[in-house]
């Protein structure tokens, strides 16, 4: 009895370690592959899966909430509110230019027009700037620096009073060399804030207008013959737009109100105050009509042309399409033997144009 049981443990203890080898082998292999950890990572923008029958108003919303956290996540290492932070667009890089430097040449070399480069024009690396979004009232003063890489510094250690090396951002110095300078705005958003919020930039509609400029932005005019010709209509429809309030003292005083950059005396006498919005028609036609966007049919291609001057939207000739920001899938598909722009204007008026130029003049707002 005491050999069969002998035998029986030593039958099982056999069958034990062949179970043990055959499973090792398959324990090892399981391990590399694991699942990867596709939740808290951020899909890329572009084309939205969604189940089937689902409508573009739907991928439209999709795409917008993956964007809005993409764009959080970037602008919340600058420190600023969204409010005073640039919205991320097609257009991969900014150029800067000095304030009304057009080329100047110098014809006494050769007879020539002999282009004369200015001297490098260094600025200061930090300003201060006024958050009036920010809910603390402590915090809405805040530094701006221009950053330039990293550098090791070694840092006493609290507890052991020693010395460590750390890396910390490094203070550069920002240059206008040859009338410009060029800044990567994806990977240097931090730089691209910085220029785009400087007290002396041209562009910028948050600054001190009573100081003169050093730069202004030159790479958002997207010059066709074709928007030209809409710019020149424009003029002509905020002066129409005008002559329709020259009786209207009320309506007059309320569009005066809105302007900005410098106000405008609505005190005054009411011919005065109608002289002086054609003046600021003619000037910047824009400026009247964007105010009344509500009112105007023709705010609608002045919020489209600032779009395509910074990229919000763009034109793809050779799909004739255009497209929103960095998405993949095309905002609308013109018709054929349709005009593009006319059409995309009307198409901003329909209720599925309508939620697009939200987005638009959303973006916009941080410009005009």
């Amino acid at each position: 009895m005491s050999k069969k049981s002998l035998s029986e443990l030593t039958k099982e203890q056999d069958e034990t370690e062949t179970i043990e080898d055959q499973d090792l082998p398959q324990e090892q292999v399981q391990i590399p592959i694991a699942q990867p950890k596709q939740q808290t990572e951020v899909p890329p923008i572009g084309p939205v899966v969604t189940a089937k029958g689902s409508s573009e108003k739907t991928v439209l919303r999709d795409y917008r909430a993956l964007k809005h956290k993409r764009d959080e996540k970037l602008m919340a290492s600058i420190g600023l509110s969204r409010k005073f932070c640039p919205p991320i667009t097609r257009k991969l890089t900014a150029v800067y230019q000095l304030y009304n430097f057009k080329g100047k040449v110098d014809r006494r070399l050769d007879g020539k027009d002999t282009f004369i480069d200015p001297f490098p024009y260094q600025l200061a690396p930090t300003y201060t700037f006024t958050d009036t979004e920010d809910p603390d009232l402590m915090r809405r003063e805040k530094t701006l620096s221009y950053f330039d890489g990293t550098e090791t510094v070694n840092i006493e250690d609290p507890v052991t009073k020693q010395l460590r090396p750390q890396s910390v951002p490094k203070l550069g110095a920002p240059e206008i060399i040859g009338g410009q300078a060029m800044v990567n705005i994806m990977n240097s958003y931090q730089r691209y804030v910085w220029w785009e919020l400087h007290p002396r930039n041209a562009s910028n509609k948050w600054r001190d207008f009573s100081k003169e400029p050093i730069f202004e932005r030159v790479d958002i005019r997207f010059g066709t013959p074709h928007i030209n010709n809409i710019r020149e209509d424009i003029k002509l429809e905020a002066q129409n737009y005008l002559a329709s309030l020259k009786n209207r003292t009320d309506q007059l005083i309320n569009l005066a109100a809105g302007l900005t950059n410098p106000t405008v005396n609505t005190f005054v006498d009411p011919q005065q105050l109608y002289l002086t919005l054609r003046m600021r028609a003619q000037n910047n036609p824009e400026e009247i009509l964007f105010t009344a966007h509500n009112k105007v049919q023709g705010s609608v291609k002045v919020a489209l042309i600032h779009a395509l001057d910074y990229s919000v939207i763009a034109w793809v000739g050779d799909q004739g399409c255009y497209y929103f920001g960095d998405a993949e899938f095309p905002m609308y598909r013109v018709p054929i033997d349709n005009d593009p722009f006319e059409s995309l204007c009307k198409f901003m008026t329909t209720d599925e144009g309508k939620e697009y130029y939200d987005m638009i003049v959303e973006q916009l707002g941080f410009w005009y």
